[in-house]
């Protein structure tokens, strides 16, 4: 039989995997919902946001599946959302949210930190939906914020996205590659993110995402370097 034919599969999908993207799409029109109103997304000019933000939950679906691979020492995976969150409250107009917003993503991280293991999916599932809620929500429409809010999660993908191109084989690669992610989104956030224009954003966001994943890809490429002395032959 065929992996199309497998009844649990969808398109050389696995069924796993089908079912946690498709919740990923209903949390992320959940919150295009949430924040339809404050962010004004019934503007035609903002109605990329809420197709983004909508990807966006789908894209991270798979890649906090792969985060928490490449950063299996508890409290560090998650740690990258409340960085994302971190670079949400330095850009967008409305910050009231952010301490209800950061709730959940800190207890995670305490959470494993205590435990000394990571806990399950689902709750980096409700502290990612906890961030970037506070985020389309915050923006309150301003198209630079929303530029800002959504490239805030590169402090996520930066990780799961190198490995894809390039292999990282050591956490230690994988912490570097992490803080590449969250210093370009939080200094994204204090620059395009505050910008006149969601052009300048735009462009803004393209700089930081190319010179920080080309940064990336160096660290991942330059071989360990061995700190015991050879052996006497």
């Amino acid at each position: 039989m065929s992996e199309d034919d497998d009844p649990h599969t969808f398109g050389g999908v696995d069924g796993e995997t089908s079912r946690r993207r498709a919740l990923a799409a209903g949390i992320g029109l959940a919150i295009v919902v949430l924040s339809y109103g404050p962010s004004r997304l019934d503007d035609p000019d903002r109605w990329w946001a809420a197709g983004v933000a909508i990807l966006l939950a789908v894209v991270l679906a798979d890649a906090l599946v792969d985060l928490k691979v490449l950063l299996p020492t508890p409290g560090l995976a998650p740690g990258t959302i409340v960085v994302a969150l971190v670079a949400v409250y330095l850009c967008v107009p409305e910050t009231d949210q952010i301490a209800i917003a950061a709730l959940i993503p800190v207890v995670v991280v305490a959470l494993e930190v205590v435990q000394r293991t990571q806990v399950g999916l689902e709750w980096y599932a409700v502290a990612a939906a906890s961030v970037g809620w506070a985020g389309m929500f915050g923006a309150t429409g301003r198209q630079s914020a929303l530029v800002g809010a959504l490239f805030a999660w590169w402090a996520v993908l930066l990780v799961p996205l190198v490995n894809r191109v390039r292999p990282i084989v050591r956490q230690q690669n994988a912490v570097l590659v992490a803080l590449i992610g969250g210093v370009a989104a939080i200094v994204n956030a204090r620059t395009g993110g505050l910008s006149d224009s969601g052009a300048t954003a735009a462009l803004t966001v393209a700089a930081f995402a190319i010179v920080s994943f080309g940064f990336a890809i160096l660290v991942v490429s330059i071989p360990a370097v061995s700190l015991e002395p050879p052996d006497d032959e």
